[in-house]
């Protein structure tokens, strides 16, 4: 992994756990709890501050201790989508518990549309061995089908080669586990009905320049949005959007 520069880093830390944010797209890189890092981030990762940094949890808007980070429209965000607004993303770590919260604000006179998504890279041991709960029931848009309609009838999902699914309508909690064990608990409090899951496997890693070619092994997204259909935010309205990870052992 490239070195990121400790000026564009905020370091949380408490007597359980850490976190850490990279300034560029507000992206989590780190979550430590009992000495064990949740967060996956590739060690081809690139920080110049231009390219997405592959893996932890990207903040992705329109296409205890914490930290409140804050965007504002302009001149050159009106040349890419010309309307007023303000995003709050607040990070708090509290004991075995990262908790994520947005407030999308429209402070213009116009109502506007966007999708709001956590691309949560969550880092395992062997990808072979996860399964993840609380899809059942829900429709879903597979990518990697070319966009195929099906509906999940598994209680558990498991990752046996390249996915790229949008769910929709899924359940508030999803149980991230390894070799049958909780790892990570996923909790949409408020306002994510949809959630993204994602794995390149071995030929979508072998394509991109920063991900290691057997770096799929180690990691799996399961990503919190708002994303099936945009969300219309009429002026000087207020959506706010939040996410409770629990770190399990």
């Amino acid at each position: 992994m490239n070195k990121a520069e400790e000026k564009d880093l905020i370091r949380l830390k408490t007597a359980e756990a850490s976190a850490c944010i990279h300034l560029h797209g507000a992206t989590l890189i780190s979550w430590v709890f009992n000495g064990k890092e949740r967060i996956f981030v590739s060690d081809k990762a690139i920080f110049d501050n231009k390219k997405a940094i592959r893996g932890g949890i990207p903040f992705v808007f329109h296409g205890g201790f914490a930290v409140t980070l804050a965007l504002e429209d302009t001149e050159e965000t009106r040349k890419m989508w010309n309307f007023k607004f303000r995003v709050l993303y607040t990070v708090i770590l509290r004991k075995n518990n990262l908790v994520l919260d947005i407030n999308v604000i429209n402070t213009g006179d116009t109502e506007f549309s966007f999708t709001v998504l956590l691309h949560t890279y969550l880092r395992l041991n062997d990808v072979n061995q996860f399964s993840l709960s609380g899809l059942r029931g829900s429709p879903y848009v597979d990518k990697v089908k070319q966009g195929e309609k099906g509906m999940e009838c598994e209680d558990e999902v498991h990752i046996k080669g390249a996915i790229d699914r949008v769910y929709s309508r899924t359940s508030d909690t999803h149980t991230c586990s390894v070799a049958g064990k909780a790892w990570v608990i996923v909790k949409k409090t408020n306002n994510f009905p949809d959630t993204v899951v994602w794995n390149p496997w071995a030929s979508g890693a072998a394509s991109m320049a920063d991900f290691g070619d057997d770096e799929y092994l180690q990691m799996v997204c399961v990503e919190p949005g708002y994303v099936s259909e945009p969300r219309k935010l009429p002026p000087k309205q207020t959506f706010e959007a939040s996410i409770t990870m629990e770190a399990v052992e």
